[in-house]
Protein backbone atom coordinates (compact mmCIF):
# COMPACT_ATOMS: atom_id res chain seq x y z
CA UNK A 1 0.00 0.00 0.00
CA UNK A 2 1.24 3.28 -1.28
CA UNK A 3 2.07 6.14 1.86
CA UNK A 4 0.31 9.30 1.71
CA UNK A 5 2.58 12.17 0.75
CA UNK A 6 2.50 13.08 4.15
CA UNK A 7 3.56 10.05 5.01
CA UNK A 8 6.65 9.87 2.84
CA UNK A 9 7.67 13.48 4.24
CA UNK A 10 7.33 11.81 7.27
CA UNK A 11 9.82 8.74 6.27
CA UNK A 12 12.16 11.25 4.45
CA UNK A 13 12.73 13.80 7.27
CA UNK A 14 13.28 11.06 9.87
CA UNK A 15 15.94 9.43 7.46
CA UNK A 16 17.59 13.09 7.06
CA UNK A 17 17.62 13.96 11.35
CA UNK A 18 19.31 10.01 11.41
CA UNK A 19 21.86 11.43 8.78
CA UNK A 20 22.24 14.60 9.64
CA UNK A 21 26.09 13.98 10.04
CA UNK A 22 26.04 13.22 6.52
CA UNK A 23 25.05 16.78 5.54
CA UNK A 24 27.70 19.66 5.06
CA UNK A 25 26.62 22.52 7.51
CA UNK A 26 24.84 24.67 4.65
CA UNK A 27 22.84 21.42 3.66
CA UNK A 28 21.66 20.67 7.11
CA UNK A 29 20.56 24.05 7.74
CA UNK A 30 18.48 24.32 4.86
CA UNK A 31 16.92 20.90 5.78
CA UNK A 32 16.10 22.30 9.26
CA UNK A 33 15.21 25.41 8.16
CA UNK A 34 12.44 24.11 6.09
CA UNK A 35 11.43 21.05 8.01
CA UNK A 36 10.87 23.58 11.13
CA UNK A 37 8.69 25.88 8.88
CA UNK A 38 6.59 23.05 7.17
CA UNK A 39 5.60 21.59 10.96
CA UNK A 40 6.58 23.96 13.52
CA UNK A 41 7.30 21.35 16.08
CA UNK A 42 9.31 22.44 19.00
CA UNK A 43 11.60 19.53 18.47
CA UNK A 44 12.26 20.78 14.78
CA UNK A 45 12.96 24.50 16.15
CA UNK A 46 15.25 23.33 18.86
CA UNK A 47 17.29 21.52 16.00
CA UNK A 48 17.38 24.96 14.02
CA UNK A 49 18.38 26.74 17.14
CA UNK A 50 21.21 24.34 17.62
CA UNK A 51 22.22 25.19 14.26
CA UNK A 52 22.58 29.13 15.29
CA UNK A 53 24.51 27.86 18.04
CA UNK A 54 26.66 25.72 16.36
CA UNK A 55 27.30 28.73 13.56
CA UNK A 56 26.51 32.26 15.08
CA UNK A 57 30.38 33.09 15.20
CA UNK A 58 31.47 32.10 12.10
CA UNK A 59 28.26 33.80 10.54
CA UNK A 60 29.58 37.24 12.35
CA UNK A 61 33.07 36.76 11.67
CA UNK A 62 32.39 36.25 8.00
CA UNK A 63 30.13 39.45 7.73
CA UNK A 64 32.84 40.95 9.60
CA UNK A 65 35.33 40.21 7.15
CA UNK A 66 33.10 41.50 4.03
CA UNK A 67 32.92 44.76 5.96
CA UNK A 68 36.68 45.28 6.87
CA UNK A 69 38.84 43.25 4.76
CA UNK A 70 36.80 42.19 1.97
CA UNK A 71 39.97 41.70 -0.23
CA UNK A 72 40.88 38.66 2.08
CA UNK A 73 37.38 37.41 1.87
CA UNK A 74 37.39 37.55 -1.88
CA UNK A 75 41.03 35.02 -2.16
CA UNK A 76 39.50 33.16 -0.15
CA UNK A 77 36.54 32.83 -2.17
CA UNK A 78 38.24 32.84 -5.34
CA UNK A 79 40.07 29.53 -4.22
CA UNK A 80 37.12 27.90 -3.20
CA UNK A 81 35.46 28.46 -7.25
CA UNK A 82 38.23 27.20 -8.28
CA UNK A 83 37.66 23.98 -6.83
CA UNK A 84 34.19 23.86 -7.31
CA UNK A 85 32.83 21.01 -10.27
CA UNK A 86 29.32 21.43 -12.06
CA UNK A 87 27.07 18.67 -10.96
CA UNK A 88 24.70 18.81 -14.04
CA UNK A 89 26.03 20.32 -17.32
CA UNK A 90 23.97 23.25 -17.24
CA UNK A 91 25.79 24.79 -14.35
CA UNK A 92 29.00 25.08 -16.19
CA UNK A 93 28.63 28.52 -18.01
CA UNK A 94 27.58 29.25 -14.29
CA UNK A 95 31.28 28.48 -13.24
CA UNK A 96 32.41 30.46 -15.76
CA UNK A 97 30.45 33.31 -14.64
CA UNK A 98 31.40 32.86 -11.19
CA UNK A 99 34.89 33.17 -11.99
CA UNK A 100 34.66 35.79 -13.56
CA UNK A 101 32.53 37.83 -11.08
CA UNK A 102 34.10 36.36 -7.70
CA UNK A 103 33.28 39.06 -5.84
CA UNK A 104 29.16 38.55 -6.92
CA UNK A 105 29.41 35.30 -5.31
CA UNK A 106 30.98 36.57 -2.49
CA UNK A 107 28.26 39.37 -2.06
CA UNK A 108 25.67 36.17 -2.18
CA UNK A 109 26.80 34.16 0.35
CA UNK A 110 27.59 37.22 2.63
CA UNK A 111 23.45 38.65 2.27
CA UNK A 112 22.71 34.33 2.87
CA UNK A 113 24.26 34.41 6.42
CA UNK A 114 22.42 37.68 6.65
CA UNK A 115 19.11 36.08 5.90
CA UNK A 116 19.46 33.40 8.88
CA UNK A 117 21.32 35.82 11.02
CA UNK A 118 17.86 38.14 10.90
CA UNK A 119 15.51 35.21 10.50
CA UNK A 120 17.25 34.68 14.16
CA UNK A 121 16.95 37.76 15.40
CA UNK A 122 20.99 38.24 16.00
CA UNK A 123 22.39 42.18 15.43
CA UNK A 124 24.81 42.82 12.87
CA UNK A 125 25.74 45.65 10.32
CA UNK A 126 26.84 45.18 6.79
CA UNK A 127 29.04 47.98 4.69
CA UNK A 128 26.37 50.12 3.16
CA UNK A 129 28.71 51.40 0.55
CA UNK A 130 30.06 48.28 -0.33
CA UNK A 131 26.39 46.45 -0.89
CA UNK A 132 25.61 49.09 -3.08
CA UNK A 133 28.28 49.40 -5.53
CA UNK A 134 28.05 45.41 -5.73
CA UNK A 135 24.21 45.57 -6.26
CA UNK A 136 24.71 47.89 -8.92
CA UNK A 137 27.47 45.45 -10.32
CA UNK A 138 25.03 42.76 -9.85
CA UNK A 139 22.30 44.67 -11.65
CA UNK A 140 25.07 45.76 -14.66
CA UNK A 141 26.42 42.17 -15.45
CA UNK A 142 24.07 40.31 -18.04
CA UNK A 143 26.13 37.35 -18.31
CA UNK A 144 25.55 36.46 -14.32
CA UNK A 145 21.66 37.19 -14.42
CA UNK A 146 21.64 34.78 -17.03
CA UNK A 147 24.06 32.35 -16.22
CA UNK A 148 23.65 32.29 -12.54
CA UNK A 149 19.73 34.07 -12.43
CA UNK A 150 18.76 32.27 -8.95
CA UNK A 151 21.79 33.84 -7.06
CA UNK A 152 21.27 37.26 -8.42
CA UNK A 153 17.69 36.55 -7.19
CA UNK A 154 18.34 35.96 -4.26
CA UNK A 155 20.43 38.78 -3.47
CA UNK A 156 17.68 40.98 -4.82
CA UNK A 157 15.39 39.73 -2.07
CA UNK A 158 17.82 39.01 0.45
CA UNK A 159 18.29 43.13 0.15
CA UNK A 160 14.76 43.70 0.00
CA UNK A 161 14.03 41.17 3.00
CA UNK A 162 17.35 43.42 5.20
CA UNK A 163 15.60 46.77 4.33
CA UNK A 164 18.34 47.49 1.96
CA UNK A 165 17.51 47.60 -1.64
CA UNK A 166 18.58 50.72 -3.37
CA UNK A 167 14.82 51.40 -3.60
CA UNK A 168 12.23 50.00 -0.96
CA UNK A 169 9.02 49.64 -2.35
CA UNK A 170 7.06 46.66 -3.90
CA UNK A 171 7.21 47.34 -7.21
CA UNK A 172 11.32 48.48 -7.53
CA UNK A 173 11.88 44.86 -6.24
CA UNK A 174 10.07 43.49 -8.73
CA UNK A 175 11.51 45.50 -11.64
CA UNK A 176 14.68 44.59 -10.39
CA UNK A 177 13.41 41.18 -10.44
CA UNK A 178 12.05 41.09 -14.09
CA UNK A 179 15.36 42.30 -15.14
CA UNK A 180 16.77 38.95 -14.51
CA UNK A 181 13.60 37.06 -16.02
CA UNK A 182 13.99 39.09 -19.34
CA UNK A 183 17.35 37.96 -19.76
CA UNK A 184 16.07 35.04 -21.33
CA UNK A 185 14.01 34.25 -24.67
CA UNK A 186 12.89 30.39 -24.29
CA UNK A 187 11.75 28.55 -27.30
CA UNK A 188 11.79 24.86 -28.32
CA UNK A 189 15.34 25.46 -29.42
CA UNK A 190 16.74 26.54 -26.29
CA UNK A 191 19.68 24.72 -24.86
CA UNK A 192 19.30 22.92 -22.00
CA UNK A 193 21.48 25.30 -19.74
CA UNK A 194 19.03 28.39 -20.65
CA UNK A 195 15.74 26.34 -19.73
CA UNK A 196 17.20 25.74 -16.40
CA UNK A 197 18.35 28.80 -16.05
CA UNK A 198 14.79 30.26 -16.56
CA UNK A 199 13.02 27.90 -14.85
CA UNK A 200 15.03 28.14 -11.59
CA UNK A 201 14.64 32.26 -12.23
CA UNK A 202 10.23 31.91 -12.18
CA UNK A 203 10.46 30.20 -9.45
CA UNK A 204 13.29 31.83 -7.40
CA UNK A 205 11.15 35.05 -7.95
CA UNK A 206 8.04 33.19 -6.44
CA UNK A 207 9.94 31.58 -3.59
CA UNK A 208 12.19 34.54 -2.82
CA UNK A 209 9.04 37.04 -2.26
CA UNK A 210 7.90 34.35 -0.24
CA UNK A 211 11.33 35.42 1.93
CA UNK A 212 11.83 31.94 1.71
CA UNK A 213 8.25 30.47 2.98
CA UNK A 214 7.75 33.29 5.53
CA UNK A 215 5.29 34.76 4.12
CA UNK A 216 2.70 34.26 0.32
CA UNK A 217 4.29 36.02 -2.48
CA UNK A 218 3.03 39.34 -3.85
CA UNK A 219 0.17 37.73 -5.89
CA UNK A 220 0.62 40.09 -8.49
CA UNK A 221 3.14 37.12 -9.59
CA UNK A 222 0.37 35.07 -10.46
CA UNK A 223 0.98 34.54 -13.85
CA UNK A 224 4.10 32.56 -12.86
CA UNK A 225 2.27 29.96 -12.16
CA UNK A 226 0.91 29.74 -15.46
CA UNK A 227 4.27 30.40 -16.85
CA UNK A 228 5.57 27.60 -15.07
CA UNK A 229 2.80 24.79 -15.71
CA UNK A 230 3.51 25.63 -19.65
CA UNK A 231 7.02 25.04 -19.81
CA UNK A 232 7.67 22.54 -17.47
CA UNK A 233 5.08 20.89 -19.02
CA UNK A 234 6.28 21.51 -22.54
CA UNK A 235 10.42 20.36 -21.41
CA UNK A 236 9.03 17.72 -18.76
CA UNK A 237 11.17 14.98 -20.01
CA UNK A 238 14.40 17.47 -19.98
CA UNK A 239 13.94 18.30 -16.79
CA UNK A 240 15.31 17.74 -13.21
CA UNK A 241 13.01 16.15 -10.80
CA UNK A 242 14.17 18.72 -8.27
CA UNK A 243 13.22 21.35 -11.05
CA UNK A 244 9.48 20.20 -11.42
CA UNK A 245 9.25 19.66 -7.40
CA UNK A 246 10.36 23.27 -7.28
CA UNK A 247 8.06 24.65 -10.08
CA UNK A 248 5.20 22.71 -8.51
CA UNK A 249 5.71 24.32 -4.94
CA UNK A 250 5.88 27.81 -6.66
CA UNK A 251 2.19 27.42 -8.17
CA UNK A 252 1.10 25.84 -4.68
CA UNK A 253 2.79 29.08 -3.04
CA UNK A 254 0.66 31.42 -5.95
CA UNK A 255 -2.33 29.61 -4.79
CA UNK A 256 -2.43 27.71 -8.27
CA UNK A 257 -4.23 24.08 -7.27
CA UNK A 258 -3.72 22.10 -10.87
CA UNK A 259 -4.16 18.63 -10.10
CA UNK A 260 -3.28 16.86 -13.44
CA UNK A 261 0.24 19.02 -12.78
CA UNK A 262 0.55 17.68 -9.20
CA UNK A 263 -0.17 13.91 -9.84
CA UNK A 264 2.31 14.18 -12.64
CA UNK A 265 4.74 15.65 -10.36
CA UNK A 266 3.79 13.66 -6.94
CA UNK A 267 3.82 10.39 -9.02
CA UNK A 268 7.66 10.75 -10.07
CA UNK A 269 8.82 11.29 -6.55
CA UNK A 270 7.21 7.99 -5.76
CA UNK A 271 8.58 6.33 -8.63
CA UNK A 272 12.12 7.86 -7.45
CA UNK A 273 11.89 6.96 -3.60
CA UNK A 274 15.21 4.80 -2.72
CA UNK A 275 13.61 2.78 0.21
CA UNK A 276 16.67 1.44 1.46
CA UNK A 277 17.47 4.86 2.38
CA UNK A 278 14.24 6.50 2.84
CA UNK A 279 14.86 9.47 0.64
CA UNK A 280 13.65 10.07 -2.93
CA UNK A 281 16.58 10.07 -5.29
CA UNK A 282 17.13 13.19 -7.50
CA UNK A 283 19.20 11.36 -9.58
CA UNK A 284 21.88 14.08 -9.36
CA UNK A 285 25.08 11.50 -8.83
CA UNK A 286 24.76 8.10 -9.85
CA UNK A 287 24.27 6.97 -6.45
CA UNK A 288 21.67 8.86 -4.08
CA UNK A 289 23.25 10.35 -1.13
CA UNK A 290 21.15 12.35 1.56
CA UNK A 291 23.54 15.09 0.58
CA UNK A 292 23.67 15.04 -2.84
CA UNK A 293 19.59 14.61 -2.88
CA UNK A 294 18.77 17.22 0.00
CA UNK A 295 17.59 20.05 -1.73
CA UNK A 296 14.56 17.75 -3.21
CA UNK A 297 13.81 15.96 -0.16
CA UNK A 298 13.63 19.40 1.35
CA UNK A 299 11.40 20.34 -0.93
CA UNK A 300 9.31 17.03 -0.73
CA UNK A 301 8.34 18.46 3.08
CA UNK A 302 7.52 21.75 2.08
CA UNK A 303 5.24 19.95 -0.66
CA UNK A 304 3.31 17.78 1.21
CA UNK A 305 2.66 20.28 4.11
CA UNK A 306 1.45 22.94 2.13
CA UNK A 307 -1.32 23.38 4.13
CA UNK A 308 0.22 23.75 7.61
CA UNK A 309 2.91 26.05 5.86
CA UNK A 310 0.40 28.32 4.66
CA UNK A 311 -1.34 28.90 7.38
CA UNK A 312 1.71 29.64 9.35
CA UNK A 313 3.48 31.99 7.50
CA UNK A 314 2.94 34.98 9.97
CA UNK A 315 6.82 35.38 11.35
CA UNK A 316 9.46 37.17 9.89
CA UNK A 317 11.86 35.45 12.31
CA UNK A 318 12.34 32.45 14.58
Amino acid sequence: MKNSLLELADIVEQSYLKNLEKLDSVSKRHFLYRSYLSNKTNFSKQKLVDVLHETKASQLDFIEEFNQNFSVGLLKQKEIIDLRQAAYPHENERLEVWKKYPELVYFYLVLRESFYLRFFNVSFDLDKKRVADLFKLVMDTPSFLKNSSTHALCIIFYLDYLNMLPVINSQKKLDYANLVKDQFVISASSSDTEIYNYLYALNHIVICDSYFYLKLPNEKLFFYAVKLKKHVTLFYERLSLDLKLESLLSCLLLGDQNINFQDKVIDELYLNFNHSMNIVDNKKILKATHQSSEHTNALLMLVARKNKLFSQMNSLMI
